[in-house]
């Protein structure tokens, strides 16, 4: 029997059988991201403005509106962020500059940067207004296979006026040689920061790092301490350091780069990442024998033949921010550009290692749900079991730990788990969905879930189905917390924009990829992309 997403699901609680529903009038699409189109009637309650995606819309005289995280510069959609003084900022890049600019397009500064790419989301200054970063780059003057090598390091800017704070030193790639590949790896990354809004102190570390630093802002410069990575024979001096989950003694050669924030466990602020085959947790205080608080080395599934990537998402459960989640896989943004583009190609890789887990930091409890690996079957699992996660993955609740929300394609079909509060396991999944991310449009403190249905009623029941239809569906938890209610449906997906991390989600992905919105005539409006190349902005 075919299934779809529509205007209720019902699916039984604790199920893993996809849910009952009933057809609707939706769209009748094909499954061609590049020519598909929705042709039949879409509910728009609320009005819409429509104008080709790289033209400005006319849009009346600015007002602020709550829940909104974008800006329209024009024909470009920037990020929004909350910001002491104006109110919100967003920072536009052009070249060698940084503007900051206010919520209704009036410059505050524009400043001068290197080369390279732009991050942030932290207030390393503690003035309310938040910074960025460059991943500065330049010419090495060396060759790495046939490919040139470069310097690399960091520039931390105020966020309230531009000014360089501070920069990290040089450090040149590494070249690596496995037979007759060659290639090199960059140092300084958009992701050698990690932070949280428990403290100002940031954590600095290279890509393949040997020793990381904590860097607290005094006023004037950067007081420094460091850490012993877990890739070292330092690292086993810990009084906390354990065994590694192969066996073979207790740190782990090269593994990259920390996946983390900086949050408080038992009252205290620590630093708290993932990297390959164990989580630990440091306290923020110089090099000691006791600086690792935790260490929990671990494989999914246990599978040693892995080496353990921890590459993904990031993000503390707003209904217990003690409690971390890691969605291993790829952002939803790689089936946003595969259906800009018509092809699968963005990540075809789907970030290779795919599990979710659920760490309880002050328990060092850990639930850990292995998906798939790429290479598996002669790299026969490319698609097949990938993981897709939200910009935001929690499904919060009237009370207590929430639900993760996130995308599996599995047997050719997609399906939207729902897992039980605060654990891996599924509570109900729904099949021939995607979501695109969880969040309250509308400010009235409930969630809404962003979906597009993957298969209608009328398509014929065979695997295959990766590409979402162009139809956009605003859904919230049914009261009996076994399905989804579907409250408007619009032509077209919602358009990601890059953000910076912030303080309670961070990403190997280098951006967050949260639904855009925009203040339109003082309300939050959630910006569209038509299959025709269009934009829109419809009242959630």
């Amino acid at each position: 029997m075919r299934r779809a997403l529509l205007a209720v699901l019902l699916v039984g609680c604790g199920s893993s059988e996809e849910p009952a529903v009933t057809p609707d009038a939706t769209t009748d699409a094909t499954t061609d991201a590049a020519t598909d189109a929705a042709t039949d009637g879409v509910v728009e309650t609320g009005g819409s403005d429509t104008a080709p995606a790289d033209a400005p819309l006319d849009v009346p005289a600015f007002v602020h509106a709550p829940n909104v995280n974008a800006v329209l510069d024009g024909a470009t959609l920037l990020p929004l962020y909350p910001a002491k003084g104006p109110g919100h900022v967003a920072f536009r890049r052009a070249a060698d500059t940084v503007t900051a600019l206010r919520e209704d397009g009036t410059a505050l500064y524009t400043a001068k940067v290197r080369a390279g790419a732009l991050f942030g989301g932290f207030d390393v200054d503690g003035d309310g207004f938040p910074d960025f970063g460059v991943a500065a780059r330049e010419d090495a003057g060396e060759v790495c296979g046939a490919t040139a090598m470069q310097n690399t390091w960091l520039d931390v800017h105020a966020g309230a006026t531009g000014a360089l704070l501070a920069g990290t030193p040089k450090s040149k790639d590494l070249c690596w040689t496995f037979g007759t590949t060659i290639y090199p790896t960059q140092q300084w990354t958009d992701l050698g920061v990690l932070f949280g809004d428990e403290t100002k102190t940031v954590a600095l570390s290279p890509y393949y790092a040997k020793i990381a630093q904590f860097a607290t802002w005094s006023g004037t410069a950067f007081t420094y301490q460091e850490l012993d990575y877990p890739s070292t024979a330092a690292f086993d001096l810990y009084t906390q350091a354990k065994t590694n989950a192969y066996g073979t003694g207790k740190h782990t050669d090269n593994p990259p780069v920390a996946n983390g924030l900086v949050m408080k466990v038992k009252g205290e602020p620590r630093l708290v990442f993932f990297t390959s085959s164990r989580v630990v947790q440091y306290g923020l205080e110089g090099r000691s024998v006791g600086q690792l608080r935790v260490d929990h080395p671990f494989l999914t599934a246990g599978r040693t033949d892995l080496v353990g990537r921890d590459y993904g998402l990031v993000a503390r459960d707003p209904g217990d921010e003690g409690l971390l989640a890691l969605v291993s896989g790829t952002s939803i943004y790689s089936v946003y550009a595969d259906m800009v583009s018509g092809k699968m190609e963005f990540d075809p890789w789907g970030q290779i290692e795919r599990h979710v887990t659920v760490y309880d930091p002050s328990t060092d409890a850990l639930d850990d749900r292995f998906y798939s690996y790429a290479h598996d079957g002669g790299d026969a699992k490319k698609y097949e079991g990938r993981v897709a996660y939200p910009d935001h993955p929690f499904l919060r609740r009237a009370a207590g730990r929430s639900r993760l929300v996130y995308s599996v394609y599995e047997g050719g079909h997609w399906f939207v788990h729902v897992s039980t509060p605060g654990a891996t396991t599924d509570a109900w999944k729904l099949r021939g969905a995607i979501v695109w991310d969880v969040r309250d449009l509308d400010g009235d403190g409930v969630d809404e879930v962003v979906l597009s249905p993957v298969e209608l009623p009328t398509d014929p029941d065979v695997p295959g189905y990766y590409f979402p239809k162009w139809q956009t569906q605003v859904a919230h938890l049914a009261a009996d917390e076994k399905s989804f209610v579907v409250g408007k449906t619009f032509d077209g997906i919602p358009e990601l924009v890059p953000f910076f991390r912030d303080a309670r989600r961070t990403t190997s992905f280098s951006a967050l990829y949260p639904v855009a919105t925009v203040s339109a005539v003082g309300k939050p409006k959630l910006v569209l992309r038509k299959a025709d190349g269009t934009r829109a902005l419809v009242e959630p």
